[in-house]
């Protein structure tokens, strides 16, 4: 698909195949452009669009899980590594409210944010 597509013009599925094969060019270090993917983060957290929500969570979740994992405080929480993906996610859907969206400029940030959203997770259980 071209670059030049008006992202706003997709559907919520269409942008989800686009979110993903975007990921996973990231992932193998080719070219990628990351508008699809914060498109998606505009539509959940924007609009409140639960659709994009729950994509984004399909999306990001194993991202997520492998942050989890690796934090120092997970191997003594006692819980499993889903319990803190789901609290992220939470956390950053109540914290990240549609009229604090505009300081979130690009899919690096929201990515930063929802990081630091599971560390705070773990800490916040410990």
């Amino acid at each position: 698909m071209p670059s030049n597509v008006d992202l706003h013009a997709l559907s919520v599925t269409g942008l989800t195949h686009r979110c993903a094969q975007e990921t996973e060019s990231f992932f193998q270090r080719k070219p990628h452009d990351p508008a699809p993917c914060y498109e998606l983060f505009r539509r959940a957290l924007l609009e409140r669009d639960q659709r994009a929500y729950e994509c984004l969570y399909t999306q990001y979740q194993p991202l997520v899980a492998g942050w989890v994992e690796r934090h120092p405080g997970f191997p003594a929480a006692g819980e499993e590594a889903q319990y803190f993906v789901n609290r992220a996610f939470e956390k950053l859907w109540h914290a990240l409210t549609p009229e604090k969206f505009h300081r979130f400029p690009d899919l690096k940030s929201v990515l930063s944010y929802l990081k630091l959203c599971t560390h705070s997770v773990v800490i916040d259980h410990a």
